[in-house]
């Protein structure tokens, strides 16, 4: 690849429906990393995520599109979105 050329990356397709492991229309912070901590290691993964860095990103706004103040209403759709992105982002 010549220097100036910009690397492109193609997305990952999935073997298996990040949205089959959100079962609850409703999960706590703790309840989205406990989720999305069984899809890692479903991928073949050892990395855990720790439950602390759900609540910081959801009390940050950084989990979802705005900030969760109370922090318990984190819906499925939400989950299912974010877990996406960072799936795609950390393990493609």
């Amino acid at each position: 690849m010549a220097e100036n050329e910009i690397e492109t990356t193609e997305t990952t397709e999935f073997d298996f429906e990040i949205s089959t492991f959100f079962t609850q229309a409703v999960y706590s912070p703790y309840g989205v990393c406990k989720v999305v901590n069984k899809i890692i290691v479903h991928m073949g993964f050892v990395k855990v995520l720790p439950p602390q860095m759900f609540y910081t990103y959801a009390s940050k706004g950084m989990l979802f599109n705005k900030k969760n103040k109370d922090l318990k209403e984190i819906t499925r759709e939400q989950a299912i979105a974010w877990t996406e992105r960072y799936v795609q982002k950390h393990f493609s």
